[in-house]
């Protein structure tokens, strides 16, 4: 917090561009000046996360009750309407073109990448 209050200071005086995101509960202990911009992003839309999802799968084909269960399992937040649907996306390779309805598809973006995780075999303890 220190280092940000300090390049915020500076910021105005200099050719730097700051980025900086944080949750809605976040209070930012700088006051608000001139040379600052925040910006508040709201979730994504139905038809934005339906367009994501399309992204996602490379226009492959889920059924209608998978998509809907990602739009409300993410809440349109976009890293986890993108990393669930590539996690199903995983499973479906992983278990072949079975019935999708009995996917376990995950409710949270934890278990979502842990689930990622757990595919990766030997691999999972670099990762972690």
């Amino acid at each position: 917090m220190e280092l940000l209050s300090f390049l915020i200071e500076r910021v105005v005086t200099t050719k730097l561009l700051l980025v900086l995101t944080f949750r809605p509960e976040f209070t930012p202990p700088w006051k608000l000046r001139s040379h600052i911009t925040q910006l508040t992003l709201n979730r994504l839309g139905t038809r934005q996360v339906e367009a994501m999802i399309e992204k996602v799968t490379n226009g492959k084909a889920l059924p209608r009750a998978v998509r809907q269960q990602i739009v409300s399992k993410t809440d349109g937040v976009p890293l986890f309407v993108e990393e669930l649907t590539k996690t199903v996306m995983e499973s479906v390779e992983a278990h072949g073109h079975g019935p999708l309805h009995s996917l376990a598809i995950p409710t949270t973006l934890q278990d979502s990448l842990m689930a990622r995780l757990d595919r990766l075999g030997d691999a999972k303890t670099v990762a972690q």
